[in-house]
């Protein structure tokens, strides 16, 4: 049985199999679906701390941003899907491992602050990592707990890829948390900046088998700042 691999940058692009509620027609902009979705009610993920920017804070403060960037989809979405933090780990590198890491990986991201890798089998997804990138060809991105104007938002970031690893797609609505692109200082995902929409979000469980789909491949969105990088 093959599984498909997509990665998608610093969007949050994953919405658990589990249903959406009815919400008005102004707000549906706020967020797009990918089609993939879980068929359990929760997803284990695993934190690297390593990033390596002074204003990134300490191993305990880059977790507790990473993680809560994860429960703002649990808390905003009212749903009965759930990101569960497993702990720490050491990986720095994407790879269908049995873990759904999320780390700094440093280097080039090409134009994307982050990525969000997932690999599903039919419409299901299961499994993902994230990952941070450190520059863009001579800029660099530096990641912070509590960003200046020129410092990039671990949490907000961390927020969108995980949209991705839910089931999102990126939004065409400016401001929204599944935005494309976020400039340095905007704390997106946080507060009210990802819409309504996505906060009433909810996600049904379906508890559906795993598919047995065929084939195999890769996902990658990309996100970028409003002078740059995209995620």
């Amino acid at each position: 049985m093959k599984q498909y691999a997509t990665n998608v940058s610093i969007t949050l692009c994953a919405l658990t199999v589990f249903g959406v509620l009815a919400v008005p027609e102004t707000e549906v902009l706020a967020y797009n679906l990918t089609g993939k979705s879980w068929p359990v009610p929760t997803a284990t993920y695993h934190v690297n701390p390593n990033f390596v920017d002074s204003a990134a804070g300490t191993a305990s403060d880059q977790t507790l941003a990473l993680r809560s960037g994860a429960d703002e989809w649990k808390m905003s979405g009212q749903g009965n899907f759930a990101f569960a933090y497993g702990g720490d780990t050491a990986i720095t590198a994407v790879a269908l491992d049995g873990t759904n890491a999320v780390y700094y990986a440093g280097g080039d991201g090409g134009g994307a602050l982050a990525v969000c890798w997932y690999w599903f089998m039919g419409s299901n997804m299961s499994a993902f990592d994230i990952e941070f990138y450190d520059r863009d060809g001579g800029t660099d991105f530096v990641w912070s707990v509590d960003p200046s104007p020129s410092e990039f938002d671990i949490q907000g970031v961390a927020c969108h890829e995980f949209g991705h690893a839910l089931g999102m797609d990126h939004s065409g609505v400016a401001g929204a948390t599944m935005y494309p692109s976020v400039a340095p200082g905007n704390s997106m995902g946080t507060g009210t900046a990802w819409g309504s929409a996505a906060r009433r979000m909810a996600l049904k469980s379906g508890n559906r088998p795993m598919s047995s789909s065929a084939g195999s491949g890769s996902y990658r969105e990309i996100s970028k700042s409003t002078s740059g990088p995209i995620i």
